[in-house]
Order: C-alpha cells, then sequence, then structure tokens
C-alpha cells in the first residue's frame, strides 16, 4: 500500500475510534459529510413481543442529498443529543500525527467522496470498529459491526433484537445479502483506501486512485480530476476552527453549477451553502 494511503487509513482509523468514544458518551458526531448518532428503536422478535433497543445511525448532510439527488432512510436525532464535531487534535496526539496532517488527511478523503458521487459511482466508506457507509445507485445505508451494535445498546437488547428480527439484521455489515451487498458490475470506490474494485471478481486487484503530484501535496496539484476547480478552491478558503472545517468539508461538496457562484451569497451558491451548513447537524434529515 502507498505510504500516503497508509497515512489516511491510520487517520480514518483514529477518526473512527474518535466516533465510537463518542457514541458511547451518547453524543452524536458530525464529520462533515453528515452525522453519526444513537437513537432509539423497537425490534419485533417473535409473533408480537417488541424489545426496546439503542442503535448507531449514520445520517447524511442534508444539503449532501440535495445536490446529489442522494436517497437514505429518514432519521431523527433525539433532541436531548448533544453532538461534537471531529476533535483533530485529540486524534492527532493519539496517533502521534500533527493536526495539519489529520485535518488534511480527512479532506483528501472527502475530495474522492465527493467525486464518486458526481460520477454516480457506487462508494464504500469503511470506518475501522464502526461499519461501512455505502451509497449504491443513489441510495445511503450504513451497515455496522456486530461488535459496534452490541457494545452501543445500553438495554443489552440487541443480540436477541439481531437474532429475532430480519429488519435489524440487514443493519449488520457481513457478506451476504443485505443492505451492504454490491450492486454494480463496473467499480466500487473504495475508502479511505482511494482504490478502485471491481465487483464479483475477488481475483481482481484494486487499483489505486492516488494521483502522482508534486512534493506539496496541499498546492496546486493536490485537486483532484473529477472535483471541480471551484469547489476545491472554496474548500481550502474556509476559515479555520471547528465551524469554519465543517463549512470547509460541505463546500468539498457543491456541485458545478453552485459552485460558479461562489461568494455571491445568494441561498444555493458557496457562500449561502457553507453559511447554512455548520449548523445543520441538529435538524432532521
Amino acid at each position: 500500500m502507498h505510504g500516503g494511503i497508509k497515512k489516511i487509513c491510520k487517520v480514518w482509523a483514529g477518526a473512527s475510534r474518535y466516533i465510537r468514544r463518542q457514541l458511547l458518551q451518547k453524543r452524536a458526531v458530525e464529520i462533515g459529510v453528515g452525522t453519526f448518532a444513537l437513537v432509539p428503536a423497537r425490534a419485533t422478535v417473535g409473533e408480537d413481543k417488541v424489545l426496546p433497543v439503542e442503535r448507531p445511525v449514520f445520517r447524511p448532510c442534508r444539503f449532501l442529498k440535495k445536490f446529489y439527488k442522494l436517497k437514505c432512510a429518514k432519521t431523527k436525532i433525539p433532541d436531548e443529543t448533544p453532538f461534537v464535531q471531529l476533535d483533530f487534535e485529540q486524534i492527532a496526539a493519539e496517533i502521534h500525527f500533527r493536526r495539519e496532517i489529520v485535518e488534511r488527511c480527512i479532506h483528501e478523503t472527502l475530495l474522492f467522496f465527493a467525486g464518486a458521487l458526481r460520477d454516480s459511482k457506487e462508494v464504500e466508506f469503511s470506518f475501522k470498529g464502526i461499519g461501512i457507509l455505502a451509497v449504491r445507485r443513489k441510495v445511503v445505508s450504513m451497515t455496522f459491526l456486530d461488535d459496534c451494535l452490541l457494545e452501543l445498546d445500553a438495554t443489552g437488547n440487541m443480540l436477541a433484537a439481531l437474532l429475532g428480527d430480519s429488519k435489524m439484521m440487514r443493519t449488520v455489515a457481513f457478506a451476504g445479502k443485505n443492505d451492504f451487498s454490491r450492486l454494480s458490475r463496473d467499480e466500487v470506490i473504495t475508502l479511505p483506501r482511494l482504490a478502485v474494485e471491481t465487483p464479483h471478481q475477488p481475483s481482481a486487484p484494486a487499483i489505486s486512485l492516488k494521483p502522482r503530484r508534486e512534493p506539496a501535496p496541499w498546492g496546486g496539484g493536490a485537486r483532484r480530476g473529477n472535483v471541480p476547480a471551484e469547489c476545491w478552491q472554496g474548500a481550502v478558503g474556509a476559515p479555520a476552527g471547528p465551524a469554519g472545517s465543517q463549512r470547509r468539508y460541505c463546500a468539498v461538496l457543491l456541485p458545478p453549477t453552485c459552485s460558479e457562484r461562489a461568494g455571491s451569497g445568494v441561498p444555493g451558491s458557496a457562500e449561502g451553502f457553507s453559511s447554512q451548513a455548520a449548523g445543520e447537524g441538529r435538524r432532521a434529515g
């Protein structure tokens, strides 16, 4: 694996551990493209037995859904849930990286994510120890690892729910017929590895999307060919800090029609979009 790819994967592994710790504390975590949270649910076991459980969900940013015409199950995060964002300082300290590297690696991955959505590709975004975010034909789903589901459920009913409720079982990430099942026979973009895999051909090697570029990775050579230049410029020009980071990542996801009006301050422009995006996580998707 390319050294840069290893670094990005290590950053996202650290980010995933941070997300899981926050979920254990009943906090929702905004990552720019959406929000991880715990929600109450009910599982039907047998003919008439209903079990209350707590299960994790991922709710995409509603602006992301709007601009890329994505579909997903509606999810309401409880009003009393506290929201936090990725803490780059904490993640960096844990993996012994500089804060700037952590933020830039996350930013780079989201650029690939934006490009894949723009090109209507199937995407698999793996969060180590949590699960897999998949986009299949514009449909967004999040499947979770069984140990993550069991640990995050404070009711103690999750195991019985998974064994007795087929709908609940569909939320588990495993190689079988579930919400994670691959549909495309062309290619799947896998993140954070930044690679292309050919479905239904286990022997086919993964193709790295890591571009060759100049030594200064965050200069002019860092932009991806399938992401509009206006999106990149709007992304790196966002102010620093937690709110600025949220606006930065949302700016990356703007399609060309919105990017062309960047700075106009009108609804649909990069400026108007970004100003709304920072506080979007608390509203229903």
